[in-house]
């Protein structure tokens, strides 16, 4: 016990000393090693002890508790060790409760051994247990509230579980369970401060209760309901910072508020009430600021208030304003990251500010510098996830970056950038995903990652990637609305999916298909849009009309079909995507012989661009890879594909680089790629482009 009492001392002194200031991060991980090393002695002492009692359930907990504390995310094996503390403490506990089953203290220590486990079980990523773990210390202490009515202790440790698992489930997740257990810690919290009015701790847990269940009305998008606690919770903390004026943590309570409340402006569109919440936030953070200019914590939310008002101030559309807030955002972290380069989270922090100043810029419509900006937030975070692949922030942060990138390069007809930044998002949401099964969070992730790849593909004529990453993510945003049906995003993601199928089945010529599956993401627009605001049901409205046009257009493409002779009179940009299915429906039913007039006609359009004799093009090849037998044939239609490849070439079609990327990598083209006519051409349209990339890129309107 006296060991054990002296380590916590240590590492006290260790925390409280050293954890706030700038640049002794590494000093600190240094000493906290060695005080891993003594509690790793104390632990294997313990193991040896004679005697079961509470006071060994207590030093197994409280040791776990010191594990736990110095793991904190920077070492797996504390936590490690942290659980094995936790489990011993279990055990222990369990066989006192087992010989003396009424015994008050025998059920407080069970209660708290087993939400020690569902503490741990959750750092470490495995809420089911946690769950679990938490609900089996909930039901000792609601046994132990029901029969001791008066002990405020017991009271608040009840509370602290309905706390947890509101947490968990929140995670998981599961709105209703965690509004619920929200909901009776509010009602205890607020009992526990009714009877003991002056108690400051009880009142701050009161004003945490008062956030929680905010910030659960937030996610169930009931916007009132979550400032009237939100604003509640506020007049708890003003009170408390009023009473304690020089208390740093009441003032601390306080900005964090104001900065829900200004978060809540803002998706309500009240631009000007978030800056005036933002402001006061910033007000109080730059007095913490400037009474600890060392202390980490202050320096890390003046970042955050800086980060905000920039995010506003560009909300107004004033970009001047905004870039000045993100610059003195990056000076800081810039001076912090530079003062302690071991640590991650100023890292981090650094490559935000990249992140926001790219933001700016491609909001300014400067993409080009845009796009430095965010490669340079891609290369920290990248960085920093290759020396900790286990940090799942720095892991979501690098798939941010990576989304952010592959939609810009493509803005920037940088195909080949676009390809790679994307199929890297994909690889790591589908890593989260496995790792976090449970997490809904990271299964829509995986889904908005195959359709931008999917999206990608398609573009780039890669329909059979394209299928397998589209189906893949209609069957994730199906998952999601059938398990959360009143789900806004999920429903999105599935109108979405279904629009991208509706798009490749129109590239793979199934007009029927293709107009179930646009009218199928028509009717779960809609649905996704009946309980949004204004601005959404405009996008919602914009989004249907687009894809009532893909609808109309696949029926004109089953007339085409019955009668070819309609594709001619409809405008001119739909002729030729209108003979090509009548070519294609000839071709599958009644032979190539029959279908080449129509193909021959389609390259005989378009004579400016090129696009009629790329079509043709692509046709033709399809049709030399589905023979198997007759090599006369497939070599004849292979040759007249290459003729008119060569023909949209001089008609400068490969001058566009999505359509330069379509000749590298569509399936179409298959056949082709070993005819040294076809490399030829291939290697021309490569030196043609690097030439063009070698001038400064111009983005291309959204």
């Amino acid at each position: 016990s006296l060991a054990l009492a002296t380590l916590k001392s240590v590492l006290f002194d260790i925390q409280a000393k050293l954890k706030n200031v700038p640049a002794a991060h590494t000093v600190r991980l240094s000493m906290l090693t060695t005080v891993i090393d003594g509690l790793k002695q104390v632990a294997r002492n313990l193991e040896t002890a004679a005697d079961t009692d509470h006071s060994l359930v207590r030093a197994h907990l409280d040791l776990g508790d010191i594990f736990l504390q110095v793991g904190g995310g920077e070492s797996a094996g504390a936590t490690v060790e942290a659980q094995r503390q936790f489990e011993r403490g279990v055990e222990v506990a369990s066989k006192l409760h087992a010989t003396d089953a009424g015994s008050v203290p025998g059920r407080t220590d069970l209660a708290s051994a087993y939400q020690r486990m569902g503490d741990v079980s959750m750092q470490r990523g495995n809420l089911t247990a946690g769950v679990d773990w938490l609900r089996k210390s909930l039901e000792l202490r609601q046994k132990l509230v029901d029969e001791l009515r008066a002990d405020a202790a017991k009271q608040r440790d009840l509370a602290a579980s309905l706390q947890r698992l509101g947490m968990v489930h929140e995670q998981l997740g599961d709105l209703p369970a965690a509004l619920d257990y929200y909901d009776k810690f509010l009602q205890l919290s607020q009992q526990i401060a009714e009877r003991d009015p002056k108690n400051v701790e009880d009142r701050r847990n009161l004003s945490v209760s008062y956030e929680r269940m905010g910030d659960i009305r937030l996610r169930q998008r009931d916007e009132a309901a979550a400032e009237d606690f939100f604003r509640k919770s506020l007049a708890v903390r003003r009170a408390l910072a009023d009473e304690m004026d020089d208390n740093p943590v009441a003032q601390r309570d306080v900005s964090v508020t104001l900065d829900r409340l200004g978060d809540l402006a803002l998706k309500r569109g009240d631009s000007a009430a978030a800056g005036t919440f933002f402001e006061q936030s910033l007000e109080l953070r730059k007095k913490l600021f400037d009474d600890d200019p060392n202390n980490a914590q202050a320096q890390r939310d003046l970042l955050v208030s800086y980060a905000l008002l920039g995010d506003v101030s560009l909300g107004k559309q004033d970009v001047e304003k905004s870039a000045g807030y993100y610059r003195q955002y990056h000076d800081l972290a810039q001076k912090l990251a530079a003062g302690d380069p071991d640590n991650i989270q100023l890292q981090r922090d650094l490559a935000t500010s990249y992140d926001r100043q790219g933001y700016v810029m491609s909001q300014s419509g400067k993409a080009v510098e845009a796009r430095e900006f965010y490669r340079k937030n891609y290369e920290l975070v990248k960085r920093l996830a290759e020396a900790d692949p286990s940090n799942k922030p720095i892991r979501h942060d690098l798939a941010t970056a990576c989304a952010t990138l592959g939609d810009l390069s493509l803005q920037l007809a940088d195909v080949a950038a676009a390809r790679s930044y994307l199929a890297e998002y994909l690889s790591e949401t589908r890593r989260r995903a496995v790792d976090h099964a449970e997490d809904r969070s990271a299964r829509r992730a995986l889904t908005d990652a195959l359709l931008r790849n999917g999206d990608l593909h398609l573009r780039l004529l890669e329909l059979p990637t394209a299928a397998t990453e589209l189906r893949e993510a209609h069957d994730l945003a199906l998952r999601s609305t059938a398990s959360e049906p009143n789900d806004q995003g999920s429903r999105m993601y599935l109108a979405n999916a279904l629009s991208m199928l509706a798009q490749l089945e129109i590239q793979q010529r199934d007009a029927d298909a293709a107009e179930k599956h646009a009218t199928g993401g028509i009717a779960e627009m809609r649905r996704a849009g009946e309980k949004g605001d204004a601005v959404l049901k405009a996008q919602v409205d914009a989004w249907v009309k687009e894809q009532e046009a893909v609808a109309a257009q696949c029926r004109l493409a089953q007339r085409a079909v019955d009668d070819p002779s309609a594709a001619e009179k409809q405008p001119a940009e739909m002729i030729d995507e209108l003979l090509d299915f009548a070519a294609y429906a000839l071709w599958k039913s009644k032979g190539w012989e029959t279908a080449r007039p129509l193909v021959e006609k389609i390259a005989q359009r378009d004579p400016n661009e090129g696009g009629g004799p790329f079509l043709a093009a692509r046709r033709t090849a399809a049709a030399a890879a589905a023979l198997k037998s007759d090599d006369h044939l497939r070599k004849t239609l292979s040759d007249q594909a290459i003729t008119w490849l060569q023909a949209a070439h001089k008609l400068k079609a490969f001058a566009n680089p999505v359509t330069a990327a379509q000749l590298e990598f569509a399936a179409d083209f298959e056949p082709l790629r070993t005819r040294p006519e076809f490399i030829t051409l291939l290697e021309e349209v490569h030196r043609n482009r690097a030439a063009a990339a070698a001038k400064p890129p111009q983005a291309k309107p959204n």
